[in-house]
């Protein structure tokens, strides 16, 4: 303090300060004090700082949190995140999509770590770790330059019980990963995620779900779901989530909530009216959404039912498969990952132009997409996925 006058680290003088509680914004001052927002004072306050920012009426806000990241590996190797935090991120939330990175058993830390590279990348950091516990101090350890939650990956839970068996887990397999969803719980999990079209958590059944959900909502948690289908089958996607969240009492949160395909277009309205109604019965389901439209996932050899490969070749790659396998190839291909109606027309179009191209040149694609399967030359070769 000066005499009666408040004295901070940091004073943000002439704000247009936005505070994240949904009020409109202001104008103001803000203080900082050992690394916290000590105080939010009228503009031009006769508070004194030992550093003072006129930020000349531009927006100040809360950091932003990243709900949806999958940066675990940059944030193990300590690297700065500046892609995060130039853009006003200060939190990261881990963990997503059924996937985390513990608890993990040495014997399948390899196989896990190809499975995520995908969407976590494939730096080279060495996994010291078991527990959901000792990860979080691996994490703690490299000095992460911003805050960082995470959930526990039911199909992480799933490896570490049953591996990547695609069967219905026994009743005494639910009950270990009961166990170890509260463990992780313990140590430090802010919920559980799911993945529920990435194996193994797409194995998972709706009874297995709740019963394992359970030991979660026990603990606080919440869960957080990349639904079974975002496309032809999202309704029945989204009653899942809300039967889950009703059986088991854990606040249920559908991640990137979207619809894929075209055909599936002007569907949200009736959606959010289900999320709605499920709320006003007491259900907690709510949903995310990011700002954009555009997705991307990996994993697709484990979705598409294509049991070749097609080679678009040079002019030496004459032979033609049998009209029945370019048809199956077409269809599967017309439909996308898990035959859900998404497509990847719109998304691979200029791909294709350039492979296919190139492919003209003398060159040889590993590479198919519908639009360009009729009218060329389709090698021989051929590999099962």
């Amino acid at each position: 303090m000066w005499g009666n006058i408040p004295m901070f680290d940091i004073l943000f003088r002439n704000a247009k300060v936005i505070d994240g509680t949904g009020n409109p914004w202001f104008y103001g001052d803000v203080g900082v004090e050992g690394g916290t927002v000590a105080a939010v004072l009228p503009p031009g306050s006769t508070a004194r700082a030992r550093r003072v920012e006129d930020v000349d009426g531009k927006a100040l806000c809360p950091g932003f949190v990243d709900g949806h990241s999958h940066s675990e590996l940059p944030l193990l190797a300590g690297e700065i995140m500046d892609c995060k935090i130039m853009q006003g991120v200060t939190t990261e939330n881990l963990g997503l999509d059924g996937m985390s990175l513990a608890p993990i058993k040495d014997g399948d830390k390899a196989d896990w770590k190809k499975h995520l590279s995908g969407l976590a990348g494939t730096l080279d950091v060495p996994w010291t770790w078991n527990s959901f516990a000792e990860y979080l101090d691996c994490l703690q350890a490299a000095k992460p330059p911003l805050n960082v939650s995470s959930y526990v990956g039911l199909g992480t839970v799933r490896l570490s019980v049953m591996g990547m068996t695609d069967r219905p887990a026994e009743g005494h397999e639910i009950r270990a990963m009961r166990d170890l969803v509260a463990r992780c719980m313990d140590e430090g999990a802010r919920g559980i995620s799911a993945g529920l079209i990435y194996p193994p958590s797409r194995y998972q059944s709706l009874e297995e779900t709740v019963a394992v959900a359970k030991a979660a909502a026990a603990h606080g948690g919440i869960y957080d779901v990349h639904m079974r289908n975002e496309a032809d089958a999202i309704a029945e996607s989204v009653e899942e989530v809300i039967a889950i969240s009703e059986r088991s009492g854990i606040p249920a949160m559908i991640t990137h909530f979207k619809i894929r395909g075209k055909k599936n277009w002007g569907r949200s309205a009736a959606l959010i009216r289900r999320i709605d109604e499920a709320r006003a019965a007491g259900i907690d389901v709510t949903m995310a959404q990011y700002p954009y439209t555009a997705g991307s996932t990996g994993g697709f050899a484990q979705d598409l039912q294509v049991h070749a490969v097609v080679v678009f070749g040079n002019e030496q790659a004459e032979e033609q498969l049998d009209g029945t396998a370019v048809g199956r190839i077409k269809g599967e291909w017309r439909g996308g990952p898990q035959k859900d109606g998404g497509g990847f027309g719109d998304a691979l179009d200029a791909a294709v132009g350039k492979r296919a191209a190139a492919a003209e040149a003398g060159g040889t694609e590993f590479f198919a997409c519908e639009e360009r399967v009729e009218g060329l030359r389709v090698g021989s070769r051929t590999c099962d996925l």
